[in-house]
């Protein structure tokens, strides 16, 4: 899933980021990116499902690092995999899934239960929903970030 918001067509933007010294532009780029992914985070966390409030919890803006953002600036919103590593089983759901090896539980009352699959999972779209309900507003407050930075100039 690469859902991604593209800003071409700012042009008079752009263009008066452009006339920025680089350091500025950029750190004026990233504040701006940062207001607009905490509204992409916000609507995933009300989207995403509480059973334990873990996979709540996970959801971050992180900056991305990526050879994708060299010379640039560049945002993801994602769950932190050290809090949340299902989180990805949620949103696309997952297949019915055989063990290689049974596992074989006894309960204290003495019942066995030998377990040789573990069942299929229905897809919860919670963070698509998420950003498909704020990226307008994540433009919206990305734009008017960058124009009161640049007016500042």
């Amino acid at each position: 899933m690469n859902n991604s918001i593209d800003l071409r067509g700012e042009a008079a933007l752009i263009k008066a980021l452009r006339r920025l010294e680089t350091k500025t532009g950029k750190t004026v780029l990233k504040k701006a990116l940062r207001k607009a992914g905490n509204k992409i985070k916000n609507e995933v966390k009300k989207e995403a499902p509480e059973d334990t409030g873990n996979l709540k919890k996970s959801i971050k803006v992180f900056n991305d690092n990526s050879q994708a953002s060299r010379g640039g600036a560049l945002i993801r919103v994602g769950a932190d995999r050290t809090i949340a590593p299902h989180a990805h089983l949620v949103e696309f759901g997952t297949d019915e899934r055989y063990l290689d090896k049974p596992s074989v539980i006894t309960l204290a009352r003495g019942d066995v239960f030998t377990i040789t699959q573990t069942g299929k999972m229905p897809a919860n779209k919670f963070f698509d929903r998420g950003f498909q309900n704020s990226k307008g507003e994540a433009i919206q407050v990305f734009t008017d970030e960058l124009k009161a930075e640049i007016n500042k100039v």
